[in-house]
């Protein structure tokens, strides 16, 4: 069944920029992480399985999707082998959704989950097709129309599950994130539909299957790439700079390294964010190694406030090393206690 998706010419153009930049970065190794699709109801116990609940993140891929999603798939398959449409699948969880989850998986919640996107289908998939044809159409029918693609009736599983129940029925998207919104300012100004809804139409475009691209810009995204011009030298440093910190914070480090950080500290050019965390970073080492315990704890706070300050404003920021920061604001959340940061309003 073909599915029409009328786009403007602006939209159209943008789409193609992405498309090509996707096949040039991506056609090598972003492979499909999923090699066949599960029967189209499994679909949706998958979903509901896979969404963070009270997060909106969703599990949809890597180990954690793996060895939690996909064996209590299998393990609802085997339990319900007969289930083939959604009516049926209505059918078994609505008596007692809380019961059936908290039987089969020891997570009651997910039952609440699972049944709520059925009641959604159900109600919203077009009638006049069989389930499968109406399932995909529902799936596609936002594309084009960027003011509803997302009308909040599935807030249990929010905007990122409901864009992957999408792309479990056959729509060219990917799940929504910080990585993929920058991903598409970066490669073009022009605004066309979703991002997630552009990038899935542009792997499309490259003959590339939209989860693995979702999954290759996030990896790309986490260590600090810069699509637009390649990653620049400063990004490569501080991925250094920060690697550094964690390794002196877990006293793990060769002293070389850290004096190196010094001398080097002022001449990077980088977000005074940045440049605050690795400073007082430093201050706490230095008062750690002297046995000035009170005085590090003290700096190990400031270095932690002024990380979480980064984060907070981290859209208007350089997009820097960040899986390496994350990690070092990890490792001065360990350096820090409730003793701490309630005398954390006497340091100025």
């Amino acid at each position: 069944m073909a599915h029409a998706i009328c786009l403007s010419p602006a939209t159209n153009a943008a789409i193609d920029v992405l498309a090509d930049r996707l096949a040039a970065l991506y056609a090598d190794h972003a492979q499909p992480r999923r090699p066949a699709w599960l029967p189209y109801p499994l679909r949706v116990v998958d979903v509901a399985l896979a969404v963070g609940l009270g997060r909106g993140a969703v599990v949809h891929a890597g180990p954690d999707y793996h060895a939690r999603v996909v064996p209590s798939v299998q393990q609802f398959a085997e339990q319900y082998p007969n289930v083939r449409t959604l009516g049926e699948l209505r059918a078994v969880v609505a008596p007692s959704p809380e019961g059936m989850a908290a039987s089969l998986w020891e997570d009651p919640a997910r039952g609440a989950v699972l049944l709520h996107l059925v009641e959604h289908l159900l109600r919203d998939a077009p009638s006049g097709h069989n389930e499968a044809e109406s399932l995909t159409e529902w799936a596609m029918v936002s594309l084009g129309d960027p003011g509803g693609f997302y009308d909040g009736d599935f807030e249990l599983v929010g905007a990122e599950g409901f864009q992957y129940l999408r792309a479990q029925f056959g729509a060219p998207v990917v799940v929504p994130g910080e990585h993929v919104e920058v991903f598409a300012r970066e490669m073009t100004s022009v605004r066309g539909l979703m991002p997630e809804d552009d990038v899935g139409l542009a792997a499309a475009r490259a003959g590339l299957a939209p989860d693995a691209v979702e999954g290759a810009l996030w990896r790309d995204y986490a260590a600090g790439q810069a699509w637009g011009a390649g990653a620049a030298p400063e990004q490569t440093e501080w991925v250094r700079v920060f690697s550094t910190l964690c390794q002196a914070i877990r006293e793990r480090s060769d002293p070389d390294s850290v004096a190196q950080l010094r001398q080097t500290l002022p001449s990077l050019g980088v977000a005074r964010g940045y440049r605050e965390v690795a400073a007082l970073t430093l201050a706490a080492l230095d008062d750690r190694g002297s046995g000035r315990a009170f005085d590090a704890e003290g700096h190990f706070v400031r270095a932690h406030r002024a990380a979480v300050r980064q984060i907070r404003a981290f859209r208007a920021a350089p997009r820097l090393a960040t899986a390496a920061f994350l990690s070092v604001l990890g490792d001065l959340a360990l350096c820090t206690s409730e003793q701490i940061f309630a005398r954390d309003r006497l340091i100025p």
